[in-house]
């Protein structure tokens, strides 16, 4: 793989999340409470992007009216399956105080421009939902719940989607209460050599951010810790006379996947391409 010259995506970018489809490298970033909603670029070499998609441009889709500031879309993830895309985003009407006012929503378009569908309403639950496509055909969304009477305690649930239905089935089931570091956010789900991988951010979106790590056999859980956490952390940049800046540089990591061997994460409002950590390393997790 060629060397990727930093940053990929300039200026205002947030909430990456990264796909590959055949030889298509697509990003969706976040746009808050701009309008249209979420803007997704195309590549074929990971360095050179271009827009190609404004896919919420209907009030229909995102109606923001309303909304409190740097409320609006926050972390959409994009994702594909069998001959269509699908991205899933929250709508943020309110984070600031005691109690989050968000809902969640799902779209499809069978072309990556468009046109893109009416939004299937998911939850209310939290932002920062996903979607996973397991091997065996069945969907799962995964989020962030918090409990409000429980000392606002944050978790990540599971509840499967029916894509015939176009509804969320079965019991919502809470799998996940982080590593300890606090406030869990962000999930994605990933699978190989018959585990499930859990992705998640920790500690806040300021100096305290981590990206951590968990696996398990099965998708509702348990998961174990992996022995590594975090596997990326910005808590030893807080004196350093950039640490705004690399805070955000090393983790925020919201909506991230793997793409040939590297990870794309959202440096502030910059994109970067950065050598991706041995999470799959069998070695580590059994000898931890």
């Amino acid at each position: 793989m060629k060397t990727i010259i930093n940053p990929i995506l300039p200026g205002f970018h947030p909430d990456p999340s990264i796909i590959r489809v055949e030889e298509d490298y697509y990003i969706a970033v976040s746009t808050f409470e701009w309008f249209p909603g979420v803007c997704i670029y195309h590549s074929r070499d990971l360095q050179n992007w271009e827009l190609i998609a404004r896919p919420l441009e209907r009030t229909g889709q995102l109606d923001m009216r309303g909304n409190d500031a740097s409320g609006g879309v926050f972390a959409p993830c994009l994702s594909y399956d069998q001959g269509t895309y699908y991205l899933v985003y929250s709508n943020v009407r309110t984070h600031w105080y005691e109690f989050m006012d968000c809902q969640n929503y799902l779209v499809t378009a069978k072309d990556i421009k468009g046109p893109w569908s009416d939004p299937v309403y998911l939850h209310s639950a939290g932002f920062d939902s996903s979607l996973f496509h397991d091997t065996d055909g069945k969907k799962y969304l995964v989020g962030l719940i918090r409990h409000y009477r429980k000392d606002r305690i944050q978790k990540i649930f599971l509840q499967e989607y029916d894509d015939k239905e176009k509804r969320l089935i079965g019991k919502l089931k809470e799998i996940y209460a982080g590593s300890g570091i606090s406030i869990p956010e962000g999930p994605h789900l990933y699978k190989k050599g018959g585990y499930y991988y859990l992705l998640t951010a920790e500690g806040g979106t300021e100096y305290g951010h981590a990206v951590t790590m968990a696996r398990s056999r099965n998708i509702e859980g348990p998961y174990e810790l992996h022995p590594g956490n975090p596997l990326l952390n910005a808590k030893n940049l807080i004196f350093s006379p950039h640490s705004a800046a690399q805070t955000r540089e090393a983790v925020i990591n919201m909506a991230t996947m793997c793409v040939e061997g590297c990870k794309a994460v959202c440096a502030g409002q910059k994109w970067k391409m950065v050598a991706n950590p041995k999470v799959y390393d069998h070695e580590k997790w059994k000898n931890k």
